[in-house]
């Protein structure tokens, strides 16, 4: 098992943790899976439930600070890029 699977592993009520994005205007949104890369989050989706199989939200669009804070009180391990280069993958 990966470090980031560790991470993501299953509450004691046997659900799955979500990250949860916080966006500048305030709004919130729980996502799966993602990859971090050229500033864009990349969310796998299914077509048939979210009406995208990826979908692209640039970095620049949410509140960074806000959005480590909700995913710390979740006891969920997100991480942004310290630097342009880097990738960050959590499936």
């Amino acid at each position: 098992m990966s470090a980031t699977q560790k991470e993501r592993t299953e509450s004691q009520t046997g659900e799955l943790r979500l990250a949860v994005l916080v966006y500048r205007d305030g709004h919130r949104e729980e996502i799966p899976d993602y990859a971090i890369a050229d500033g864009v989050i990349y969310v796998r989706g299914n077509y048939w439930q979210n009406g995208y199989w990826t979908k692209h939200i640039p970095l620049s669009a949410l509140d960074p600070p806000a959005t480590t804070q909700a995913n710390q009180q979740r006891g969920v391990k997100f991480i942004l890029p310290s630097a342009p280069n880097v990738v960050i993958a959590s499936f």
